[in-house]
């Protein structure tokens, strides 16, 4: 992993973050459950399929919404990624500033790098 993938990650992520969130706020209130937005479940799901894009399709994806459903994965695959889309929902849905988009990567088990954005 280098610094180049990171970058391409985290503006892919970005992308994401103002088609999916930006352009369609009423996402930031619709409730999936009691702890999870619309903005949560389909963030998740672009920043899995942008990271894909960047890593192969053979990319193992632990995403927070995921495994919070029940849905579990290998974090000693080859390479896995761990994505919380939004970090901290409760400030998010208030329009407070403190929350965060992250993800971290692996490689067989071992953090490689990651970022934390603030959007």
């Amino acid at each position: 992993m280098n610094m180049t993938t990171l970058t391409a990650l985290q503006a892919r992520f970005s992308d994401a973050y103002r088609e999916q969130v930006e352009a369609s706020p009423w996402k930031r209130t619709e409730m999936v459950g009691q702890a999870t937005t619309r903005a949560d479940i389909d963030l998740e799901a672009a920043m899995s399929a942008a990271a894909r894009q960047v890593l192969g399709l053979d990319l193992v994806v632990i995403g927070e919404e995921a495994v919070s459903a029940g849905a579990w994965a290998d974090i000693h695959a080859e390479t896995a990624i761990l994505i919380d889309p939004i970090d901290g929902t409760r400030l998010f849905r208030a329009k407070d500033p403190g929350f965060a988009s992250t993800f971290a990567l692996l490689e067989r088990g071992r953090f490689v790098g990651g970022a934390i954005s603030l959007p």
